[in-house]
């Protein structure tokens, strides 16, 4: 009677493998291949700041696009004109570097362009 239970959950234990590997060998890449565009963002005084705002085009590996906006790192926000609010406080043109997961050169995506009129 053991022997019978051993070989059935060695059977059950080798289909979910092999299930697993299969399912696995179908999906399709889907990882970023390239950051297309970073769209200038327009404030006006006033208007509170939102580094949510940002909208970037990105290409998949399967060709497809996206627009991507999380996991992003801003550098440069604290030359932004803002009060204890976070709304623009003067006009002007300001640029954001934005970084994929972390301030690291080989994950920068571009600079953002915000303008404040």
């Amino acid at each position: 009677m053991k022997k019978a239970v051993a070989i059935i959950l060695t059977i059950a234990v080798v289909a979910a493998l092999v299930c697993v590997f299969v399912s696995c060998g179908e999906s399709k890449e889907t990882g970023i291949k390239a950051y297309k565009a970073i769209e200038t963002a327009t404030y006006s005084v006033g208007d509170e700041y939102k580094s949510s705002d940002v909208v970037i085009e990105a290409e998949l590996k399967d060709g497809t696009t996206i627009k991507v906006t999380k996991n992003l790192v801003f550098v440069g926000e604290d030359e932004l004109k803002l009060d204890e609010n976070g709304k623009f406080t003067e006009k002007g043109t300001y640029t954001v570097k934005v970084y994929a997961l972390e301030e690291r050169e080989d994950y920068f995506i571009g600079n953002w362009t915000i303008k404040v009129a």
